[in-house]
């Protein structure tokens, strides 16, 4: 395998982020769950449409939100789709975590059945595309 194969492989592959590791073996890691780096998710909050910078079935983060929701705050997510598709009515109720000035990071708090199907869904398009990445990374070798 050349060296550019496996940089084009690692690339593609570090898209998806580990969870967070600690700083200090006594501190826990803040997150629980893998996210998705690459902006696949779109959310209808507050009657607007937003662009997750990163999400996973644990919360997301938005990065170019000016809405009115502060930390603490609880709302409701209307709606779930991929970037590139339609949005699908869901029942989400999530907590605003951290608020900077102009992103959002915010944590499911429940998710009905419906939201957690189309996460879910989202989650296995986005592997099974970096699968076929790095199948064809392998092939190309």
């Amino acid at each position: 395998m050349t060296s550019e194969t496996t940089n084009r492989e690692s690339t593609a592959l570090e898209r998806i982020a580990a969870p967070a590791q600690a700083s200090h073996p006594s501190t826990p890691a803040r997150r629980r769950t893998q996210r998705l780096l690459m902006p696949e998710l779109r959310l209808l909050i507050e009657g607007r449409e937003h662009v997750a910078a990163d999400w996973s079935l644990g919360g997301f983060q938005i990065e170019t939100y000016a809405g009115a929701l502060r930390a603490g705050d609880d709302f409701p997510v209307a709606a779930v789709g991929p970037v590139d598709g339609t949005l699908m009515p869901v029942g989400i109720h999530a907590r605003a975590l951290r608020r900077g000035e102009d992103a959002l990071a915010a944590q499911f708090i429940e998710l009905d059945d419906r939201a957690f199907d189309a996460l879910d869904a989202l989650m296995r398009r986005r592997q099974r595309y970096l699968a076929s990445l790095a199948a064809t990374a392998r092939a190309v070798a």
